[in-house]
């Protein structure tokens, strides 16, 4: 699940409530350094982050929900890892 935040936040979680038909799916801000301090500045961007999620069971025709939206979600699959390549020396 891809979550936003901000430059000084402390990363993002998810939270997931599986059921029989649905698992719902919340991303969640961390704590982060606090604005306010003297000398400390924040830029204003908004960064993202793809946090894996694990299921207690296969997702298999269960629907996959954002519970800020109420949207349905598309499952991303990991990719497998690339093939080696045979006499690669990792120079170029």
């Amino acid at each position: 699940m891809d979550v936003g935040h901000g430059a000084c936040d402390g990363g993002v979680a998810v939270d997931v409530l599986e059921g029989a038909d649905t698992v719902v799916l919340t991303g969640r801000v961390l704590p982060g350094r606090t604005t306010g301090e003297p000398g400390t500045v924040c830029p204003m961007v908004r960064l993202s982050q793809t946090v894996p999620v694990a299921l207690t069971r296969p997702l298999g025709t269960r629907v996959l929900l954002d519970a800020a939206s109420g949207a349905p979600l598309e499952p991303v699959r990991p990719l497998p890892p690339l093939p080696a390549v045979s006499g690669a020396t990792g120079r170029l």
